[in-house]
Protein backbone atom coordinates (compact mmCIF):
# COMPACT_ATOMS: atom_id res chain seq x y z
CA UNK A 1 0.00 0.00 0.00
CA UNK A 2 3.19 2.09 0.81
CA UNK A 3 4.37 2.02 -2.80
CA UNK A 4 0.62 2.95 -4.16
CA UNK A 5 0.99 5.78 -2.19
CA UNK A 6 4.15 6.91 -3.00
CA UNK A 7 4.41 5.69 -6.42
CA UNK A 8 0.85 6.43 -8.02
CA UNK A 9 -2.03 8.13 -5.88
CA UNK A 10 -0.94 11.17 -6.26
CA UNK A 11 -2.48 11.32 -9.80
CA UNK A 12 -6.21 10.97 -8.00
CA UNK A 13 -8.19 13.04 -5.70
CA UNK A 14 -8.44 12.09 -2.04
CA UNK A 15 -12.04 10.36 -2.60
CA UNK A 16 -11.07 8.16 -5.47
CA UNK A 17 -7.38 7.54 -4.10
CA UNK A 18 -9.54 5.57 -1.02
CA UNK A 19 -11.66 3.51 -3.71
CA UNK A 20 -8.46 2.74 -5.48
CA UNK A 21 -6.85 1.78 -2.14
CA UNK A 22 -9.62 -0.70 -1.04
CA UNK A 23 -9.36 -2.34 -4.72
CA UNK A 24 -5.94 -2.76 -3.59
CA UNK A 25 -6.30 -4.52 -0.39
CA UNK A 26 -8.78 -6.33 -2.25
CA UNK A 27 -6.01 -7.67 -4.84
CA UNK A 28 -3.56 -8.08 -2.56
CA UNK A 29 -5.47 -10.48 -0.08
CA UNK A 30 -7.43 -12.20 -2.45
CA UNK A 31 -7.92 -15.73 -1.39
CA UNK A 32 -8.97 -17.11 -4.32
CA UNK A 33 -8.16 -17.23 -8.03
CA UNK A 34 -11.88 -15.56 -8.73
CA UNK A 35 -11.83 -13.14 -6.00
CA UNK A 36 -8.21 -12.01 -7.03
CA UNK A 37 -9.59 -11.90 -10.85
CA UNK A 38 -12.53 -9.69 -9.94
CA UNK A 39 -10.84 -7.44 -8.27
CA UNK A 40 -8.40 -6.99 -11.12
CA UNK A 41 -11.22 -6.28 -12.91
CA UNK A 42 -12.81 -3.61 -10.70
CA UNK A 43 -9.28 -2.02 -10.73
CA UNK A 44 -9.50 -1.78 -14.60
CA UNK A 45 -12.92 -0.23 -14.98
CA UNK A 46 -12.11 2.60 -12.14
CA UNK A 47 -8.62 3.09 -13.23
CA UNK A 48 -6.26 1.45 -16.19
CA UNK A 49 -3.40 3.66 -15.13
CA UNK A 50 -4.06 2.07 -11.46
CA UNK A 51 -4.09 -1.71 -12.82
CA UNK A 52 -1.49 -1.34 -15.14
CA UNK A 53 0.89 -0.25 -11.57
CA UNK A 54 -0.18 -3.21 -9.92
CA UNK A 55 1.07 -5.59 -12.67
CA UNK A 56 4.29 -4.17 -13.05
CA UNK A 57 4.39 -4.45 -9.03
CA UNK A 58 5.36 -8.10 -9.32
CA UNK A 59 1.69 -9.07 -7.95
CA UNK A 60 2.55 -12.39 -8.80
CA UNK A 61 4.84 -12.52 -5.21
CA UNK A 62 1.56 -11.45 -3.53
CA UNK A 63 -0.27 -14.72 -3.54
CA UNK A 64 1.20 -18.04 -3.05
CA UNK A 65 -1.60 -20.58 -3.00
CA UNK A 66 -3.73 -19.15 -6.17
Amino acid sequence: MQNFNDQCAEKYAAPFKKLLRKILQHIAYAVSEQEYQDAMIAMELNSADAKEWVLRNDVEHWFDEL
